[in-house]
């Protein structure tokens, strides 16, 4: 490499590493430390001929003759920050273009030099090291504070780390500050910009050479988690915010690009909050009007993240409650339910007289397995509005009474149908109707109606709210199953999937029951370890987040995992599965059609046990669970309706029904209706 460059921020080492290659052997160097008359061409050419102890009157030095000099050499120029551009700044490019093989020049600053260096990167003859190459990494960390006597726990190399970001000096700061501490883990975690030593060493080594007002700009800019430049506009009342920001960041103060550049800056943590504490210090009332510029840019700019912090960090409680109230639920629904419940954690004591910060809440709660948390922000959300108060609209709170099946499972379909006459079809909230409205039907034996409303949520949810299209789809593929309609069944469990990969839903609530569908496609398949894995996966987020603020959805997990554990013969585990369903199905008002599935499955697991150890039981039976389907189709049979007005009464299709009473005489081992309806009786799966 002709040319190597190595800017970083005040501390980083840069100094150091230089130092250790020269001490190593592996330069003949010559070293120039650049200062500002040095951006006089006559001082810079007489410094730079006693530095490479050329012969002759200086000003005879021109980039041959410097090259002459670097011969099999290397140039080290420190602070090349400082470099302007100009005549120095042309001399020094006139030596880069000249550069040969065994013409080394290191570049050592701040920042990156104002030279022509594009064009030695498409050639491989420019190195460059940044903060990023610099920085201490988590073995660097660990032998550092063992180098200087702290030991080093993962947990506090870790906590150092977070703090730090691997910056040298930093790292020095915080193992002074967390030596023989009883906690240095503790320490380490509110080790940051007020540290005495921290403030000191940005004053003295980074803001010393800033102006004044300069440094009143950048106070104010640390309320921002990121910056750009027309976002520094409206929060400074100033236009050309991006070019100062671009200067600052040239000057190698602790700043880095954001998200890969396109104009956008954040402050490394430590000075961020050095900079605050001075800004409170010396202009406390300000702050809560910085913050509410920043969160009015970022909620118009579509950031509304940024926007809430900001709002609540300046203690702008009203507007924050507005945002959370209006932004929560898309969040919610596409899995960042930790950011909101942490949003409303430092809006507790407004939730109460907020009735739509109440409804999210309602909803969050849900999501994080909270019945309780949930019906009592429900409670709140539903009581009558005070004078000024903004008020929730009806349809919301019988969409959100629907999915919590507040007045049992027969009225959910009535409660999720008024929000659909009264929501947008596009709006967020109408796939939650539609498929609380689809559930409502499938819970009371109204297949029809049923897939109507979840193929309608899967059609409007899919990139709004991809969790309750996921739901729905979980849903379809079951009832696919029921009907022995594989092709529909495996579509909808893949095309759920996607959704959750797409929006990260790996850990929500909804995403239980596409364990549950998929791990009954398995176990029908014999597919035991695919079965159990799903299993497991399902039990997972039973346990947490839970699903108990869904009752309705609980009692479906549960039965939906014993009938996978049935066929793969796990009695005591299904036993356990059912005695959950139970206990959430008892706080249910009205249960539709779960009580009699749940009634069918412990019936088929008895009779798993009765076999088991040696009891008779019918001729040939082998023991396979019927589906809820299949029950449903078992109970007509013991009537004198035909097949065609099973199918009829049953709204589905003649052949439907003709392939699921075959599955009923084939896991009954019969061969005729009288002997399948016997068999039933036997079993306990009929009355």
């Amino acid at each position: 490499m002709r040319v190597v460059v190595i800017a970083a921020a005040a501390g980083y080492g840069k100094t150091l590493a230089v130092e250790q290659w020269i001490r190593s052997g592996a330069a003949n160097a010559a070293r120039f430390r650049f200062t500002d008359p040095d951006n006089a061409p006559r001082i810079f050419i007489r410094r730079l001929a006693e530095t490479l102890d050329e012969p002759g009157p200086p000003e005879s030095l021109a980039p041959d003759a410097a090259l002459a000099g670097l011969l099999d050499r290397t140039l080290i120029i420190d602070d090349a920050h400082l470099i302007r551009p100009g005549p120095v700044a042309d001399l020094l490019d006139g030596i880069i273009a000249r550069a040969m093989p065994g013409h080394r020049l290191v570049l050592v600053g701040r920042s990156r030099p104002v030279l022509r260096l594009g064009r030695l990167s498409g050639a491989g003859g420019l190195a460059e090291f940044g903060a990023a190459q610099l920085a201490f990494d988590h073995e660097e960390t660990a032998a550092f504070l063992r180098s200087v006597g702290v030991p080093p726990s993962e947990a506090l190399v870790e906590a150092v780390l977070r703090r730090t970001e691997g910056w040298a000096a930093g790292l020095r700061l915080a193992a002074t500050a967390v030596a023989e501490q009883a906690d240095p883990v503790a320490v380490a975690d509110r080790f940051g910009g007020h540290d005495r030593h921290v403030a000191e060493y940005f004053r003295d080594e980074v803001l010393r050479d800033v102006s004044p007002s300069e440094v009143q700009c950048l106070q104010r800019c640390a309320v921002l988690a990121r910056m750009s430049g027309e976002l520094c506009d409206e929060v400074l009342g100033v236009t050309g915010s991006q070019a100062w920001l671009d200067t600052m960041h040239r000057q190698g103060l602790f700043m880095s690009t954001s998200d890969g550049g396109d104009g956008w800056y954040r402050f490394h943590p430590l000075f961020a909050e050095t900079l605050l504490a001075r800004l409170r210090r010396e202009e406390p009332e300000r702050e809560p009007h910085l913050r509410g510029r920043a969160a009015g840019w970022l909620e118009k700019h579509r950031l509304p993240e940024n926007a809430v912090a900001q709002a609540i960090v300046g203690r702008d409680l009203h507007t924050a409650a507005r945002m959370v109230s209006t932004y929560g639920h898309d969040l919610l629904n596409t899995g960042r339910v930790h950011v909101v419940r942490e949003w409303l954690l430092a809006l507790r004591n407004v939730v109460e007289h907020h009735r739509p910060l109440a409804l999210t809440a309602a909803w969050t709660e849900a999501f994080c397995g909270n019945p309780a948390g949930a019906l009592r922000a429900l409670h709140a959300a539903g009581r009558t509005s005070a004078a000024g108060e903004p008020a929730v609209p009806t349809a919301r709170l019988a969409i959100v009474r629907a999915a919590f099946a507040v007045d049992g499972v027969e009225q959910m379909s009535t409660d999720a149908g008024f929000g659909l006459d009264l929501e947008p079809p596009g709006g967020a909230w109408y796939p939650l109707a539609a498929a609380f409205f689809g559930i409502g039907h499938l819970l009371v034996g109204e297949p029809r109606p049923a897939v109507r409303g979840l193929e309608r949520a899967v059609h409007l949810g899919g990139e709004q709210q991809p969790a309750v299209a996921a739901l729905a789809l979980a849903e379809l593929s079951m009832l696919a199953l029921e009907r022995d309609d594989r092709f529909v069944s495996d579509s909808c469990v893949n095309e759920a999937w996607e959704l959750v990969g797409d929006a990260g839903l790996q850990d929500n609530v909804f995403t239980v029951l596409v364990h549950v569908a998929a791990g009954r496609l398995a176990a029908v398949d014999g597919d035991e370890p695919a079965a159990r894995r799903h299993v497991s996966a399902a039990m997972r987020l039973y346990a947490s987040p839970s699903p108990a603020a869904f009752p309705w959805l609980a009692v479906q997990a549960n039965l939906g995992l014993a009938r996978i554990l049935l066929t793969l013969g796990e009695t005591p585990d299904v036993d356990r599965r059912l005695a959950e369903a139970r206990r959430h199905l008892a706080r249910l008002s009205t249960a539709g059609v779960l009580d009699r599935e749940l009634a069918a499955l412990a019936a088929e697991a008895e009779s798993r046990r009765s076999a088991h150890a040696g009891t008779a039981r019918p001729s040939g039976y082998v023991g396979v669970a019927l589906t809820a389907a299949e029950l449903r189709v078992l109970k007509s049979l013991r009537t004198h309706m035909t097949l065609g007005e099973i199918a009829s009464e049953l709204q589905l299709s003649r052949n439907t029904i003709k392939t699921q009473v075959a599955s009923v005489y084939r896991k009954l081992d019969a061969t005729t209706r009288t002997e399948a309806v016997r068999c039933g009786r036997s079993l306990g799966l009929l009355d």
